[in-house]
């Protein structure tokens, strides 16, 4: 994922009075849990977690262990980059975002595993 990818899925967010908590540090290797997504957003009072991926991303196998976990207790997940992220945000209403944000993470899922660091 590159830091243009993090910086306009970023600013979509913020241009619609939403909140950002980013848990990837830039140059590094996360610090994080391992498959813990790039981002909680929460915007038009509906939160839910983001993968930021460009379009050759591969989800990890740990990565997609916690979106699909999340999902099965109906929480909402989103996989993709900033055109994607802009459709589902932008385009549909929030009660449609969860079935959109899966679809979104299966198009990445279709894509194949990359190796766990």
């Amino acid at each position: 994922m590159s830091a243009q990818i993090e910086d306009d899925c970023d600013a979509l967010i913020r241009g619609l009075d939403g909140a950002v908590v980013a848990f990837s540090v830039r140059g590094t290797a996360p610090l994080q849990h391992v498959g813990l997504p790039d981002r909680r957003y929460r915007v038009r009072g509906v939160g839910f977690w983001a993968e930021l991926k460009s379009s050759r991303d591969k989800l990890s196998m740990a990565q997609w262990r916690f979106l699909e976990a999340e999902h099965k207790v109906d929480s909402i997940v989103f996989a993709g980059d900033a055109t994607a992220l802009k459709a589902m945000v932008y385009g549909s209403v929030p009660s449609k975002w969860r079935e959109i944000g899966f679809a979104n993470v299966t198009v990445i899922l279709a894509r194949g595993f990359r190796k766990e660091r």
